[in-house]
């Protein structure tokens, strides 16, 4: 579950920080704001869907996470395995499995940043932070992102147009964003377009890779989805524009590069000479 302006001021941040920081962005390759469709090249290695569980509302840090690594995917090449689990974790007392603000996990990543999948023990459920993660251990937190920004930031607690979004997606790669999860949005499988209009809360968060405007009654994004590879197909859908509030509180983040993950060197065997 992803916290609104609906139920705190606050929670308006992602819009009201409007930027943290300053944008290198480059044009994705291939992709043109202006074009009736753009989906990327999605099999491995680019960015794969994760399953979240059920038994916490960890949407905010996946969702997070997979924009980020995303914009990393095209910047740098490579699939940086941001820690979903060291996000849910550590990034504040008012982040949990109950709800949280996309706009928090977005500036965490600026500072202290997280770390790899690898380097941080990994449960569907919130734990205790497992290290103290501060600015001044940046060895323990060597992903960062250089900056992030909601894609309209003059638009408090509304969608951004297509046109916004679009440009935000080719500028970035990808962008995080709110969505009403119905029932059927979740138990989504297959490639037809959802078209549900629901005015229920937003509550889910998700990631918007592409865009087609020729499918559905009015166009349709590209989402991926962290419901995992079951979800859609292989984990990514199509959400008409105009349906369950998608591009809610929309933002992009920037990727700085992420380190490759560490080597674990054996240790010799033990000799022993009677």
């Amino acid at each position: 579950m992803i916290r609104t302006a609906a139920a705190t001021l606050i929670a308006g941040s992602i819009l009201l920080c409007a930027s943290m920081g300053t944008s290198q962005a480059q044009q994705i390759p291939g992709c043109i704001p202006t074009a009736r469709s753009y989906v990327p090249a999605t099999a491995p290695p680019a960015p794969q869907a994760l399953n979240q569980g059920t038994q916490c509302n960890s949407c905010w840090a996946y969702a997070t996470a997979a924009a980020f690594e995303w914009n990393h995917w095209f910047r740098f090449g490579t699939v940086a395995n941001v820690s979903r689990s060291q996000i849910l974790d550590c990034t504040g007392a008012t982040e949990t499995c109950t709800e949280g603000r996309i706009s928090v996990a977005l500036a965490k990543l600026v500072s202290p940043g997280t770390t790899d999948q690898a380097s941080y023990r990994h449960t569907l459920d919130r734990k205790p932070c497992e290290v103290n993660l501060t600015a001044t251990t940046p060895d323990l937190t060597p992903i960062h992102a250089r900056t992030w920004s909601a894609v309209n930031a003059n638009a408090a607690n509304s969608i951004p147009t297509p046109a916004e979004i679009k440009a935000a997606i080719c500028a970035h790669g990808a962008v995080v964003s709110g969505v009403v999860e119905t029932q059927a949005l979740f138990n989504h499988q297959g490639d037809a377009v959802i078209v549900e209009n629901s005015n229920a809360p937003v509550h889910h968060a998700a990631v918007i890779i592409g865009w087609n405007d020729d499918l559905g009654p009015n166009g349709a994004w590209r989402v991926q989805y962290s419901r995992g590879t079951s979800w859609g197909t292989n984990g990514l859908g199509w959400i008409d524009y105009t349906s369950n509030k998608i591009g809610y509180l929309a933002a992009w983040v920037e990727a700085d590069r992420a380190p490759p993950p560490p080597r674990l060197t054996p240790k010799p065997p033990v000799v022993t000479i009677r």
